[in-house]
């Protein structure tokens, strides 16, 4: 009865302090029928896919119903020690492993150099540090240490210093895939070397789970992620991203949200709490939800993106499949008809391989269970657009076509991780992500979503590759919309706050913990914010009427030749969408070839529709000349446009050092696509 109490003033004190940080919902519009997406060839239009074309743009919900300790608040679990076994250069080596802080393992023997401990985590387990206390034998921690993990078959040294206190945390220079944990004492000391709780510890979302069941219960386990997810995400997180401009929201979702350890349903109440309560605000807001399974049953990539790190066993686990399909089952039937989702976004990063590309058979492997999950869901739903994963590349990937799939999007996510402070590096690994969305979206007669990116800080280069997946269509959500750190990864970053001691802090201080992450408590990352801001609107088409001869601008010969003006109307190729790029200046994309116009400075400052994205050659200064005509500063070399009536054509050239009349003059005439 006093454990019962002692729950029940927990769980209480637990919703009191997330209570303090709820908010209230605006009430707005709501989407109806005519906002349901379908894909439509390489595009996706509302109203079924018979509508206007719609570019989703938006931003990942992460850390929110998954946990990734890079970025959340996470914390560190402790693996389960049920299977452990331990051993030592003394005896007793079990008391370590046994959770009982009374007890104890210890060298019987002042600290000398070749004392060792050590533990067989009873199978391979990712590790990304341990935890060796000495409890309450004051002075009895590691003088110096070595940290060895069992790695293709050799030990490998993944962690060393010196001990200061009663609790050593040593945290390993890479996760690392092991069965076995060795610590090697090098130092020496004339105290006796004891380890009452050696923990080995990972930080992702299936052990964050079992590590606080393990020592709260379910209940209370429940009761502190839901006060964290309504914390990390409220309603006024959903009116931020709307008052950027943005139209949709991808919710990365673990299957531990729906599902239980034994594979059996949680209650509708228990699972769709967050997703419908999501759905439901957003379509006030008008923002569209892609539901993305991005830890699935076993994990469907080896890392903790997936949930799980360093299991992978999804692709060898038929019982972790039939789960997955189960899934997937379910969310189809609870929101077949629903025109605030996008889309179902199958699998989250999948691959075969522990981190290589995958060989041919690997690839037909994996689309062979996305047909599966297809059929299981068109079985439920035959109309919502389902979005498949074309990991690392679209070389990785097999067409719709091979399957007979329709009403699909492709999905790729650009990350250079190792190069990415290379500029030069980074700008062609962009272009080549462009030119491939070019070539695959037309070829498979699919659209294209870029479902994460990240480029450090090149904030020009986030606005080349935006502005170039508008131009072609292509969806995009950045990852994330909010982290702990830094790094540019989100909107909001750098919360200060104590992450929980996952080890040692009662359910209440873990709960107080986690009620200081919501976004209040971030830094907004206003740069990044604004770069991104600039790219969701769709822009204005319009067309130029130069000056000097009252003719429209033409892209002439589908954009292939510079721009001359000697149309003596509005046609195709004199239309450009006009977008306002961050610093204010503007960027023309032409109706011709869906390519944005370029100072071309290696072809004497002649105007081109050539670009796939907006860099600075692609970027003029629009001057306002006071008689609704306006002249063009080109940024690539500070010079004025001009129509050269005196040329072969009457070509557009930045090649004017100040506004002289008539020919460096432009009307902007609204036109429709």
């Amino acid at each position: 009865m006093k454990k019962l109490s002692r729950l029940i003033i927990v769980l209480g004190l637990i919703c009191s302090i997330f209570a303090q940080h709820s908010a209230t919902p605006k009430a707005q519009a709501a989407f109806g029928a005519s906002d349901f997406l379908k894909a439509n060839g390489a595009t996706v239009r509302n109203n079924s896919g018979n509508g206007a074309i719609v570019t989703l743009k938006g931003t990942n919900l992460g850390g929110w119903l998954l946990q990734e300790g890079w970025m959340s608040p996470l914390g560190y679990p402790a693996l389960p020690r049920t299977s452990w076994t331990a051993s030592g250069s003394a005896g007793g080596a079990a008391a370590a492993i046994d959770g009982n802080p009374a007890t104890r393992w210890t060298s019987n023997a002042p600290q000398a150099n070749g004392q060792w401990f050590q533990v067989d985590l009873g199978g391979n387990q990712a590790v990304e540090r341990v935890t060796i206390d000495a409890g309450s034998s004051t002075g009895d921690y590691p003088r110096q240490y070595q940290v060895q993990a069992f790695v293709n078959n050799a030990w490998l040294t993944v962690g060393s210093g010196s001990g200061t206190s009663q609790v050593v945390t040593v945290q390993f220079n890479n996760t690392q895939v092991t069965r076995l944990i060795r610590v090697l004492q090098t130092g020496s000391s004339g105290s006796w070397w004891s380890i009452h709780e050696f923990n080995a510890q990972i930080a992702d979302e299936f052990n964050l789970r079992q590590a606080l069941t393990n020592r709260f219960g379910t209940s209370t386990t429940d009761s502190l992620i839901n006060g964290y997810q309504d914390t990390w995400i409220q309603a006024s997180d959903l009116d931020t991203i709307k008052a950027m401009g943005l139209n949709m929201v991808r919710v990365p979702i673990h299957w531990l949200v729906l599902m239980n350890t034994n594979g059996t349903m949680k209650s509708d109440t228990e699972s769709f709490r967050k997703l419908d309560w999501l759905i439901s605000e957003s379509s006030k807001r008008n923002l569209y939800v892609m539901l993305d399974l991005h830890g699935a049953p076993g994990a469907a990539c080896p890392w903790h993106s997936c949930g799980q790190t360093g299991t992978n066993q999804l692709w060898t686990n038929p019982t972790y499949q039939n789960w997955t399909v189960q899934i997937w089952e379910r969310l189809a039937t609870r929101y077949r008809g629903n025109p605030t989702v996008a889309a179902y976004d199958l699998l989250n990063e999948p691959l075969l391989s522990n981190g290589a590309a995958e060989n041919e058979q690997q690839v037909r492997q994996k689309f062979d269970f996305f047909d599966r999950l297809y059929d299981a869901v068109r079985a439920k739903d035959p109309d919502h657009m389902i979005v498949m994963a074309a990991f690392y590349d679209w070389y990785q990937a097999l067409s719709p076509a091979t399957y007979g799939w329709t009403n699909v999007m492709y999905q790729l996510h650009h990350y250079n991780f190792d190069t990415v402070t290379d500029w030069n590096v980074t700008n062609n690994f962009i272009q080549s992500a462009l030119d491939k969305y070019a070539t695959f979206t037309k070829d498979w007669n699919v659209p294209g979503f870029a479902g994460e990116y990240w480029f450090s800080t090149h904030y020009d280069l986030y606005e080349k590759f935006m502005s170039g997946l508008n131009a072609l269509n292509v969806s995009w959500t950045n990852w994330t919309y909010k982290v702990n750190g830094g790094g540019n990864w989100g909107f909001y970053q750098n919360n200060t706050q104590a992450v929980p001691d996952l080890l040692n802090d009662s359910a209440a201080t873990i709960a107080d913990k986690w009620s200081r992450f919501s976004t209040n408590y971030f830094q907004p990352n206003t740069q990044f914010q604004n770069t991104v801001r600039a790219y969701a609107p769709e822009g204005s088409w319009v067309a130029l009427q130069a000056g000097a001869n009252n003719s429209y601008v033409s892209a002439d010969n589908y954009g292939n030749n510079p721009l001359v003006a000697n149309r003596p109307s509005i046609q195709g190729w004199e239309k450009f969408r006009m977008i306002t790029n961050p610093d204010g200046t503007v960027s023309f994309m032409s109706l011709a070839n869906n390519k944005y116009v370029a100072a071309d400075l290696n072809n004497g400052g002649r105007l081109i529709a050539q670009s796939r994205g907006v860099l600075g050659w692609e970027k003029f200064r629009r001057v306002d000349l006071g008689n609704g005509t306006f002249g063009l500063q080109a940024i690539a070399n500070n010079k004025y446009v001009t129509t050269d009536l005196n040329s072969g054509s009457p070509m557009l050239i930045a090649n004017r050092d100040a506004i002289g009349g008539a020919w460096e003059a432009f009307t902007f005439v609204a036109t429709a696509p």
